[in-house]
């Protein structure tokens, strides 16, 4: 049997029959008569191995069918077998990963807890229990190409930093089962060879320094039944921008994040700050909010409909085009927020006064107030239609053609 550790062949002595075992050593004394671990790739072995095989030919005529048999890994050797140099690989590969594996769970448990134990980073755990099972399964197919990787790809990844996919590690990250999934990206990636991804890679990088390839964030996937708990979102207009759907969020800050097309749908908010984040096109349908203010947020094309908000402040977030549509309101201030064409429309609000905020062309349509106040609020050609107050004040807030 022959053993194979790295590029190493591990030759055991040979056993033969106690009749024929003086013999045996005498024929196969160059063997015994050499190191039993020979490298065979390593060219200062090259002449001891020619040597090694001419010697062998000539033994083979006068040995028996047994002693032939035991002779089977010198022919292999004579004819230029590489003895499965592919599992000696593979076995390599697979005691490395598992030593990588063992460094990375010592280092993860060695790394910063909360006074309950909990890790401070991110676990395969701790990722499904605040983002769901759509991130953890990115985790999974990450985990899984890692697992995939072969001594030569590990090896490239050290000495040039990248390494480049085979088929199935392709269809694993792009192909129709993964998270990632893109069809268009998987069929370019499979028709472009080995060969020539270094060339590939190398002009795509030449291309966006001459800006002849303009950079572009890909939009991510949508947000459906995942929710979202202690998430910070900022300087991130794409993750701003991704459609939520059945997905509550509970302090999620966005702050600087632009959000265009990303609508909220049957998802509560709690403790959702929007600063510095204007929003277009993004409306809100039945998505209860509390204690998540708007601050210096102008929103455009942002209906908010059957969607009830408490503690929902408004400063500084001009708004237009952005009808409000059955959403009781209670201590939702609007503060040096003017607006213009966002009706009102069965709108009831309690302690939610409109302070220095004048409005045209929004009329309060069904929204009696309720100690509530206009106050410094001037406005113009919006109606107060069936909509009496209860304890309502108007302080120094003309109305013209209203």
């Amino acid at each position: 049997m022959t053993y194979l550790q790295g590029s190493v062949i591990y030759l055991p002595e040979p056993q033969v029959t106690s009749e024929k075992r003086d013999e045996e050593r005498l024929r196969l004394s160059f063997l015994n008569a050499g190191p039993r671990k020979m490298n065979v790739l390593g060219e200062d072995d090259e002449d001891e191995m020619e040597s090694v095989m001419r010697e062998a030919k000539k033994q083979e005529k006068r040995l028996t069918d047994e002693e032939k048999l035991m002779q089977t890994p010198m022919k292999l050797i004579r004819q230029g077998v590489t003895i499965e140099r592919t599992a000696v690989e593979h076995s390599t590969s697979e005691h490395q990963r598992d030593a990588t594996e063992a460094e990375d769970s010592r280092q993860m448990d060695e790394g910063p807890r909360n006074e309950n134990g909990q890790p401070l980073y991110f676990t395969k755990e701790n990722v499904t229990e605040m983002f769901g099972n759509t991130e953890s399964s990115k985790i999974e197919v990450f985990e899984k190409l890692q697992r995939s990787l072969t001594l030569t790809q590990l090896r490239a990844m050290n000495t040039t930093g990248y390494t480049v996919m085979d088929a199935q590690q392709i269809k694993l990250i792009y192909g129709a089962d993964s998270p990632y999934g893109n069809a268009t990206t998987y069929e370019r990636l499979r028709n472009i060879s080995t060969a020539d991804i270094p060339h590939v890679l190398e002009d795509t990088i030449r291309n966006l320094a001459n800006e002849v390839v303009a950079f572009k964030a890909q939009r991510e996937n949508d947000i459906v039944l995942t929710p979202l708990t202690l998430v910070s979102v900022v300087l991130s207009p794409a993750t701003a921008s991704q459609p939520i759907v059945l997905s509550p969020l509970l302090f999620v800050p966005l702050v600087l994040s632009p959000a265009l097309f990303g609508p909220v749908i049957l998802s509560p908010w709690a403790f959702v700050p929007i600063i510095v984040s204007p929003r277009l096109f993004s409306p809100v349908i039945v998505s209860p909010i509390l204690l998540s203010p708007v601050i210096l947020s102008p929103l455009a094309l942002h209906p908010l409909i059957l969607s009830p908000g408490a503690l929902v402040p408004f400063v500084l977030s001009p708004f237009v085009l952005t009808p409000f549509i059955i959403n009781p309101v209670a201590l939702s201030p609007l503060i040096l927020t003017p607006f213009c064409l966002s009706p009102f429309i069965i709108v009831p609000n309690v302690l939610s006064p409109l302070i220095l905020s004048p409005f045209v062309l929004s009329p309060l349509i069904l929204s009696p107030p309720a100690v509530s106040a206009f106050v410094l609020t001037p406005y113009v050609l919006s109606p107060i239609i069936a909509s009496p107050g209860a304890l309502f004040a108007a302080v120094l807030s003309p109305s013209w053609l209203s």
